[in-house]
């Protein structure tokens, strides 16, 4: 089953400059963390805060093209994650038609909040490398010790 999630932030580790998106399931507090490159990371940051570029970026032209051949970004899926490197779905409707495109998970992020597009995570990748924002010590497990360490290192 998949959930809705919302782009909760954007960080970098000033330590090694590398970047990740902090995604939040919409109904509890849950989080997937998903690395990134800098210029996604730039396209969506840009965009959530309503910065526009005077040329357009790639997922800008990407969104153009989409709305002058009639079609709709519907949904982006992250839907798996295997030797730590995750994998989503972009799914684009043209008329009676729903294509299904395979993309990387920082590029449909930066189309999905350009379009108002909804974002899902599929319960399996949040049980693989989900985590929850504990307050009591006694749920936190070894394993959301690390990642809490890990998110609040970053900057935004």
């Amino acid at each position: 089953m998949a959930v809705r999630v919302v782009v909760d932030s954007v960080r970098i580790n000033l330590a090694n400059e590398t970047r990740v998106v902090l995604l939040k399931d919409a109904k509890i507090d849950r989080y997937l963390l998903i690395h990134i490159g800098e210029w996604e990371s730039y396209a969506i940051v840009a965009e959530l805060h309503g910065q526009k570029s005077p040329r357009p970026f790639t997922h800008d032209l990407m969104k153009t093209v989409i709305d002058r051949l009639g079609a709709k970004v519907t949904s982006i899926l992250v839907h798996s994650l295997r030797d730590e490197v995750f994998f989503a779905s972009l799914f684009i409707s043209q008329g009676e038609n729903e294509i299904e495109i395979d993309a990387r998970p920082s590029d449909s992020i930066a189309l999905a909040v350009r379009c108002d597009a909804p974002i899902y995570v599929e319960d399996a990748v949040f049980d693989q490398a989900g985590f929850k924002d504990s307050s009591s010590k006694e749920e936190e497990d070894e394993k959301l010790s690390v990642f809490r360490d890990f998110v609040n290192q970053l900057d935004f």
